[in-house]
């Protein structure tokens, strides 16, 4: 008896055993090959969004990049911790693992201060962000985050890293540039898309050199689990900015 479920499972498994292939020069480019796994994802659930349409023809509102901060404090405000309480389990037989994540701690800290000062530039409610609570996309982030930090292998956060730091590197910039165009807001308000556009170019080649370097191969696959669910969230994270304009 053939059950789908399991038989998808399977051919998933037997995809991402096979991307384990060197490159020319012999090294294995597990981040490459998770960035390819993972492209029709990247592409449908986040590129063709309904979001990115409304930024790419001009009619995405106020409100949207509002609740865009909003939903974006929520987030990063628990980025430190979470790296923090992953690096604490790394055993200490992996210490480049620990160090990297320890260095993102740091790097992370004080991000969500970004996002109020955008908000507050733009007119946005700052006093309620403590006592409010992130939509669903942000609670899928957020938890599997922790539960890689306190639960699974902290490895596992180098999915979600995988795809936060290309979503910077690779989207802030023209993200920054079609709100500028529609909304008519001064670059000041924009301060933490533009600050990531050009700090996350190096994270993102941080995060490549750490899956390349520092994930052992029987992880791949739980990081491309990872990767998935990030992305799924990341585009119920669009879904709730579209619902609850700020």
């Amino acid at each position: 008896m053939r059950i789908p479920f399991l038989a998808a499972r399977q051919t998933e498994s037997r995809r991402a055993s096979a991307a384990l292939r060197p490159s020319d020069d012999g090294d294995v480019d597990l981040f490459g090959q998770l960035i390819e796994l993972t492209r029709a994802d990247f592409q449908h659930k986040l590129l063709e969004h309904s979001l990115a349409g409304m930024m790419r023809d001009g009619s995405v509102k106020l409100g949207h990049y509002r609740a865009y901060l909003r939903e974006t404090w929520h987030l990063v405000r628990h980025t430190p911790a979470i790296f923090e309480l992953g690096a604490a389990r790394v055993p200490d037989s992996r210490p480049g693992l620990c160090a990297w994540m320890l260095e993102q701690a740091a790097e992370e800290r004080g991000h969500d201060q970004l996002c109020a000062r955008d908000l507050r530039r733009v007119g946005g409610d700052c006093e309620s962000l403590p006592s409010g609570r992130p939509g669903v996309g942000v609670w899928g982030l957020v938890t599997q985050d922790y539960y890689y930090a306190l639960q699974g292998n902290p490895a596992g956060l180098l999915g979600t890293a995988s795809l936060s730091e290309e979503l910077g590197a690779t989207l802030a910039e023209p993200a920054a540039r079609a709100l500028l165009a529609a909304l008519h807001l001064p670059r000041a308000a924009l301060g933490f898309i533009i600050g990531h556009g050009n700090f996350d170019q190096k994270h993102f080649e941080d995060a490549r050199r750490a899956v390349n370097s520092l994930l052992l191969p029987d992880e791949f696959e739980e990081l491309l689990h990872a990767r998935r669910m990030a992305i799924a969230h990341c585009a119920q994270l669009l879904t709730d900015i579209i619902a609850t304009p700020g």
